[in-house]
């Protein structure tokens, strides 16, 4: 399970540019205020998946701690 997690916080920290969209995908940004909407968006998925794997990790080794002490 840690390596998985470890696994998405690797993925999660790439860089990457702008997201792939498929050709007949309707929603597609056409003016850079979208794009711009788009790039914060996917800025504050990253950051939130981040904080949330670091969560589950740093609650793990509390457990992992706590449990080898007793």
């Amino acid at each position: 399970m840690v390596v998985t997690l470890l696994q998405l916080i690797l993925a999660n920290f790439t860089p990457t540019t702008l997201p792939a969209f498929k050709e007949d995908d309707e929603s597609k940004p056409e003016t850079s205020e979208e794009i711009q909407v788009v790039l914060v968006d996917l800025s504050r998925e990253k950051e939130i998946l981040g904080k949330a794997i670091a969560g589950i990790l740093l609650l793990m080794l509390k457990w992992f701690h706590a449990s080898r002490i007793r």
